[in-house]
């Protein structure tokens, strides 16, 4: 299957067209899909995915016209932009996760506004550095405290994080994740800022995850593994002693019998299970479809991204046919993405967290099954994608 850069653009213009701007909606559209290639192409090469999409909306106002992501994107980046007319020229302002990014844009916006006077106010938004001190952070997708669709992803204790904004009272901070390079709104409290020495130390030292619950932290938290062969808690900066079977030891590699294996211990049997299904759940007991994957990945010590169509842009296409233990398997309605992924255990086999089904967790379904949702699910077939050897 070949995968190609797809870019939606969407423009919504006011009714009274603005006497200062020589360019009408085509040519706006035009800039915005512009723009929307270069930060797809800069967010597909440092998350390692093909195919990224992403849209770019613009609105016009009195004397200026403004560009965003839609808000589905604000996972993947950060970028706004408005030029604005003056009395001589534009001012160009802009908002930025990146130097590149940010050069790239304005390379673009200057071919735009070609010859006329220009005035730049870009920023990268690179404030602070942070790691989530408590058992499970919610992130969200609004700066406030509301589970259901705005609950993007849960952070476990030790994540480290990137501070790019604050909101308005200071009770919301908009993070991007170390580990998968998601973005969304923590609650304050739920984090400590530490220095940037401090907080590269803490990313750069070899890692131990854990396979249960311990040391009151939940499973797959990460405890760190010192030169002495110690393990540190961080932020609170004391030493834990735990054995060796409670924890993966950096060394451990993936293989598809570990990886199915690990994904059972999630079944209502299972030392993890059962699972609960939560839109936006990564810690046990309350898991989606992709915290599902991610996990049994990360305990694997295989870093996937944080939703269905990310981790399909992340793998590489496998035919339904020539699908092998341990690949990804993905369902949705949808054209452009799916929505919903499990992993493959063999013979049209997978598991998968789903809210549906005979009961709301982690469960085994079949290809071509005879039940009603299995045969829903099989008529929504995605796509498969290997992870293993990618």
């Amino acid at each position: 299957m070949k995968r190609m850069l797809f870019l939606m653009v969407f423009g919504c213009c006011s009714l009274q067209q603005i006497c200062a701007f020589p360019w009408d909606t085509s040519s706006l559209q035009k800039l915005a899909k512009e723009m929307a290639q270069v930060l797809a192409e800069e967010v597909g090469g440092r998350s390692h995915r093909r195919g990224v999409t992403l849209e770019v909306n613009f609105q016009q106002g009195e004397g200026k016209v403004m560009f965003a992501l839609a808000p589905r994107d604000e996972r993947d980046t950060l970028f706004s932009l408005t030029i604005s007319a003056k009395e001589k020229g534009y001012l160009v302002q802009g908002n930025f996760f990146s130097h590149l990014e940010m050069q790239r844009v304005e390379k673009v916006v200057k071919v735009f506004l070609d010859k006329h006077s220009v005035s730049w106010e870009m920023r990268i938004a690179t404030l602070s550095f942070g790691v989530v001190k408590v058992a499970c952070a919610d992130l969200y997708v609004e700066p406030r405290c509301e589970a259901g669709d705005n609950l993007g992803s849960q952070l476990l204790y030790g994540a480290a994080v990137t501070i790019i904004a604050t909101n308005h009272d200071n009770k919301f901070v908009r993070v991007q994740t170390e580990k998968d390079g998601y973005l969304g709104w923590l609650a304050t409290d739920t984090i400590v800022v530490v220095t940037p020495e401090a907080w590269q130390i803490w990313v750069h030292m070899p890692k131990v995850c854990l396979k249960v619950a311990a040391a009151e932290l939940p499973a797959a938290s990460d405890i760190g593994l010192r030169s002495d062969g110690k393990l540190w808690k961080f932020p609170a900066e004391v030493y834990i002693t735990l054995p060796d079977a409670q924890v993966v030891l950096p060394v451990v590699k993936a293989t598809p019998q570990n990886l199915l294996t690990t994904a059972r211990r999630f079944l209502p049997q299972g030392d993890l299970g059962p699972i609960t299904y939560l839109w936006g759940g990564t810690a046990v007991p309350k898991l989606d479809c992709s915290g599902f994957v991610q996990m049994v990945f990360r305990l694997n010590n295989v870093l996937l991204p944080r939703d269905a169509d990310q981790q399909y842009q992340y793998s590489m296409p496998a035919k339904r046919e020539d699908m092998l233990p341990a690949d990804l398997i993905f369902f949705g309605k949808r054209q452009d993405h799916p929505t919903h992924v499990g992993i493959h255990i063999g013979d049209g086999v997978y598991i998968h967290c789903s809210p549906s089904g005979d009961y709301s967790g982690v469960k085994l379904n079949r290809l071509h099954g005879d039940s009603e949702y299995e045969k829903y699910l099989n008529g929504i077939y995605w796509g498969a994608g290997r992870i293993l050897g990618r």
